[in-house]
């Protein structure tokens, strides 16, 4: 076999395009095993964070120099064999999970029921003398008016009377509860901490639980998240914990809906002890770029927002309010009784 180009082009492709396909195929390879494996050990789990989009684009240049090289007809096959399977890995995780397929803006139609989750711990900073509480509390005001429950994670400092005034909107009520905000329009039936917790060798996980009186009968119940975010910390350490706290704490309860700051992405083992069986938004329901970490460029979905039970999917999104390392997310729910 020969190089497609003769002479010292033909060698400068060559020289450039072997070292480019083996570390591609290594690094994807490894990608495709950690898909079975998951985020279990800390090793895994930092592949398991690679972006779905940066396999694609990976594949993509494992294919261009695959095609640039001398490669003998079997080891050609092996390769687009390889590559065929990451692209269709990495491109079901990309559409199922990183981006809407709806088309126009969120469905805010009337007589559905529209929830907000932000985590804003970040965005605390106010003490230093920077202008957060102005930026913070606008974003507030701009978003808070549509929405029928808004959960926050971390409210910090929005909380003082001072500041309250200058987001809250006067047809909601603001509830602290534990680590965590209700700004309502509803009716708040109860909102309680079930558990603050540190695991040995982790940060707190914190638990609460809500019950809205959305007017349909039985209550609209609401789970409520925040789970450690050492990356260092092998995932499969926070899904036991968390699983032992929540059979504890729960014990008959069944929530609609889960939301909150996994500080894990989709498909987590996490994630599969924590949702409960509820379901995120299918991407036909879902508008927009749908990662939430970090927020100026955010290439990771590590906020959640499952449901299921008593609510059915309507419109899904995530939105940049200006301020904080966290995109929003906003769901809107057709409540089945």
């Amino acid at each position: 076999m020969h190089a497609r180009w003769p002479g010292p082009l033909g060698q400068a492709v060559t020289g450039i395009a072997w070292p480019v396909l083996g570390l591609s195929l290594s690094g994807i390879g490894a990608w495709l095993a950690v898909m079975v494996v998951r985020d279990r050990f800390t090793l895994t789990q930092l592949l398991f964070w690679v972006p779905a989009a940066s396999v694609l684009v990976a594949c993509g240049v494992a294919a261009l120099s695959a095609w640039a090289l001398p490669l003998k007809p079997r080891t050609r096959q092996v390769v687009a064999g390889i590559l065929g399977l990451a692209t269709l890995v990495s491109g079901y995780r990309f559409l199922r999970y990183d981006v809407g397929w709806a088309l126009g803006e969120f469905d805010d139609a009337a007589g559905a029921l529209t929830v907000m989750h932000w985590n804003t711990r970040s965005a605390n900073h106010w003490s230093h003398g920077y202008d957060g509480v102005d930026r913070f509390c606008g974003a507030l005001a701009r978003t808070m008016p549509a929405a029928d429950i808004a959960v926050i994670s971390g409210p910090g400092d929005m909380l003082l009377p001072a500041n309250r005034t200058k987001w809250l909107p006067s047809s909601h009520q603001l509830r602290g509860v534990g680590p965590f905000a209700l700004v309502s329009r509803l009716p708040i039936v109860s909102a309680e901490v079930l558990a603050l917790e540190k695991p040995p060798g982790m940060d707190e996980i914190s638990v609460a639980w809500v019950e809205l009186d959305a007017g349909k009968g039985a209550p609209v119940r609401i789970l409520v998240l925040d789970l450690p975010s050492n990356p260092r910390l092998p995932r499969i350490r926070v899904a036991n914990a968390l699983e032992a706290i929540l059979e504890r704490v729960l014990a008959d309860r069944v929530p609609d809906m889960v939301v909150g700051d996994t500080n894990c992405t989709p498909g987590s083992v996490v994630l599969s002890r924590a949702t409960l069986g509820l379901g995120a938004a299918p991407p036909w329901r879902a508008y927009g770029w749908l990662c939430t970490f970090e927020r100026r460029l955010p290439l990771l979905k590590i906020d959640a927002m499952v449901a299921g039970n008593g609510l059915a999917w309507k419109a899904y999104e995530t939105m940049n309010l200006g301020i904080g390392e966290h995109r929003a997310q906003r769901g809107r729910f057709e409540l089945v009784r």
